[in-house]
């Protein structure tokens, strides 16, 4: 049956998960809702329902070619669910996503109705209550979610509204029949809207352009970035033209380097900083796009580095560097693209801000650079950005809390400009999100100070931040380790999930997770987050010393060696760094080594030197006696005898004591390293896992061999 619209295949659509409809709640739907229809409409509604998974689109299939028919239509409607968005799953991938990117490259989404109002053309149904995250991806493709529910919500329930349920009995207060006759009545007015030859889809999406445009005129500096970002890109594509079919096939990787303040102002460094964030911060939402992280890239602010020895450094193909100017009235700036590799420039421009046309120029060269991407880079393309109207007093706190956030001395000032921009303008999500970091930052660098009030607050901030705007990333990594500190581990789980779900290239959000999987014992998956954070940030001695860490702990000795002499050389010193190495150097036995390294730590003195050097003896030789000697003289034991200590108890089986030996939870981590399965027998490891709700976890997620053999009722995992 043909479209009633010319052009398309079919009316309607219907996109939804298999598992859905294992109970048939989709077949009925799609029979009730074209009975609707037909008593609504008068000419037939043709709707595409693939009722056997066997004779719809597959895997195997060849995807461009059978969904030109398949998804050539004029209102595509997805059945929202729990499982829906999966970017592994074949309805979000091949259906939802292709239809949108079809349709942004022909046509448009927006369709003008005759009533004056704009409806579009995904129609979503939704049949669950949606995870934050899940609800994020999908209005991060489509804008607000505006579905039609067929949610049947009462205390401990989600699941979908069916014929026979009572509307009294459904907190929703939701009818079947009714929720059918608003989804029909949806379809017959955007199918209305499409046959109106008055104004095209197209034509009412950039009416609403230019509404935007009239209704926020301060956006040129927050936005600016963006611009630069996605034109530089464009560039670039523009470049690659050129290229003949021979030409290799391009890495994907870039850094930006810090701007240069061209102000005759050193006060405004920080605005030109902010600037380079922003554009990092855009091109890291480039799917498959490998964007270095600030961290790593602003370790050459100010230097004359030659651009090869960077890009090698960094493990990038290409380099994106400029410089800003700022006066009172103007704002202007410079970029070109560079081949780290031959030094040549690929592309430069130089923009002067305007307030007039900043966002119909950024929407444009947005959905170009998308398709240049995709076309040329094989990279899925830019999402839409978020238009902002911020004060721009507020923006400027805002840039100078995020350069003092980056000194991690400075994290008080930070704070200090994050609610002054918050004060200058309560709507800023990301300077919520930001002071949310800093504040759960904050006690790390306050020796003594108490946790609680500070992730308190920092937890109140990050939900304001998600309720401005529910695709926060910063807001639900700093809800992770809030949680994950304060051992709710389920819940940190979740939190982390969201935001690696929106922001899969955030270095920040892959080495939380990683630190989350280190202390539930998931070593070797924490492990690989780690190592993406430190792809991500080659040059961040933080992800090193975590890498340095786990490799022990797995008994991979030169590894962990090597990553905590890296984190050393890069200015992470201290006992965390010297932790880890003698840990290292303990489990290998290599005695010698570790007597080598430990002369070598500046951080200690010549008297703890001493004492190290013969708890060195002691576990070289044996040596009980001297063993005894030592513990009774160190009271507390220093950071580095806790784990030599613990290695002479472990190797002799008084495993008790070796619990003993750490402070706080660091003997659960302990517990759980492979090699040290013995401990988990000991009644404190037992408590600490029911504390900690550990079994559940364990049980939801896999642990330490899934589940340690722990015979008690309340503790088995089966």
């Amino acid at each position: 049956m043909p479209s009633l619209i010319q052009g398309f295949e079919y009316d309607i659509f219907i996109s939804y998960r298999q598992n859905d409809n294992r109970s048939g709640w989709v077949t009925e739907f799609v029979k009730a809702l074209e009975e609707e229809l037909a008593a609504a409409i008068k000419e037939p509604v043709s709707v595409y329902f693939d009722t056997n998974p066997h004779d719809g689109l597959l895997e195997t299939h060849v995807v461009e070619d059978s969904l030109k028919v398949k998804l050539k239509c004029a209102i595509f409607l997805p059945i929202l669910s729990q499982t829906y968005y999966d970017p592994k799953g074949y309805a979000w991938t091949n259906e939802f996503l292709t239809f949108i990117k079809q349709n942004q490259e022909s046509g448009g989404l927006k369709v003008k109705l005759a009533n004056g109002n704009v409806a579009h053309r995904v129609l979503p149904v939704r049949i669950h209550e949606l995870d934050p995250g899940d609800k994020a991806a999908v209005e991060n493709e489509i804008g607000p979610l505006r579905a039609v529910d067929f949610v049947y919500a009462s205390a401990g329930v989600n699941r979908p509204l069916t014929p026979h349920d009572k509307k009294e009995d459904n907190t929703n207060r939701l009818q079947y029949r009714d929720q059918v006759n608003k989804v029909s009545n949806a379809v017959k007015e955007i199918i209305a809207g499409m046959k109106n030859p008055g104004q095209s889809s197209s034509q009412a999406s950039e009416q609403l352009k230019g509404n935007r445009n009239v209704k926020w005129p301060f956006k040129k500096i927050l936005t600016i970035a963006s611009v630069l970002a996605v034109v530089v890109l464009a560039g670039y594509f523009l470049y690659t033209k050129r290229l003949t079919s021979d030409a290799p096939v391009l890495d994907k990787s870039i850094a930006v380097l810090p701007f240069v303040n061209m102000s005759n102002d050193p006060a405004q460094e920080y605005f030109s900083d902010g600037i380079t964030e922003e554009i990092l911060n855009t091109l890291v939402k480039i799917r498959d796009l490998k964007v270095m992280g600030r961290t790593s890239s602003f370790q050459y602010k100010g230097k004359n580095e030659d651009l090869k020895t960077i890009g090698e450094s960094l493990g990038v193909s290409y380099i994106l560097e400029g410089s800003v100017r700022r006066t009172q009235t103007e704002l202007r700036i410079t970029a070109q693209l560079i081949n780290a590799e031959t030094g040549f420039h690929l592309w430069s421009e130089e923009y002067s801000g305007s307030v007039d046309d900043v966002f119909r120029v950024q929407e444009k060269v947005s959905v170009d650079i998308a398709r240049a991407l995709s076309d040329r880079l094989g990279v899925s393309g830019l999402s839409a950005q978020k238009a902002r109207d911020v004060n721009p007093v507020a923006y400027d706190y805002y840039l100078k809390g995020r350069q003092q956030f980056m000194k991690r001395e400075n994290i008080d000032e930070s704070t200090r400009l994050f609610r002054l921009a918050i004060r200058s303008d309560s709507t800023f999500d990301l300077a919520y999100s930001s002071l949310a970091a800093s504040l759960v930052l904050t006690p790390f660098f306050h020796q003594g100070e108490d946790f609680a009030k500070w992730y308190d607050e920092a937890d109140l901030q990050a939900r304001k931040a998600l309720r401005l705007d529910s695709v926060n990333a910063e807001a639900y990594s700093v809800l992770g380790i809030i949680n994950n500190n304060r051992r709710n581990y389920l819940e940190a789980h979740t939190y982390y999930e969201h935001a690696l779900r929106i922001n899969p290239g955030s270095s920040t959000a892959n080495l939380w997770f990683g630190q989350h999987l280190y202390h539930v014992g998931r070593f070797t998956e924490s492990l690989e987050y780690i190592e993406r954070a430190t792809r991500l940030e080659p040059l961040y001695a933080v992800n090193h010393r975590w890498s340095s860490q786990i490799e022990s702990y797995l008994g991979n000795w030169e590894s962990a060696i090597a990553h905590a002499k890296r984190a050393d050389v890069m200015g992470f010193g201290g006992d965390l760094a010297g932790w880890t190495t003698i840990f290292a150097y303990a489990d290998s036995e290599k005695w010698g080594e570790l007597e080598n390294f430990i002369r070598q730590r500046s951080e200690v003195s010549a008297e703890l030197r001493d004492r190290l050097l013969a708890w060195v003896a002691a576990l070289r030789n044996k040596d009980k006696r001297l063993y005894d000697s030592l513990r009774r003289e160190a009271k507390p034991l220093n950071k580095y005898e806790e784990v030599l200590a613990s290695h002479w108890l472990y190797r002799i089986g008084r495993f008790d004591e070796v619990m003993g030996t750490f402070e706080g939870y660091e003997y659960l981590s302990h517990a759980l390293v492979p090699s040290r399965k013995p401990l988990r027998s000991l009644p404190i490891f037992k408590q600490t896992v029911r504390k900690f709700r550990l079994m559940d976890y364990w049980k939801k997620y896999g642990g330490p061999d899934a589940c340690p053999n722990i015979r008690e009722p309340d503790l088995i995992c089966d």
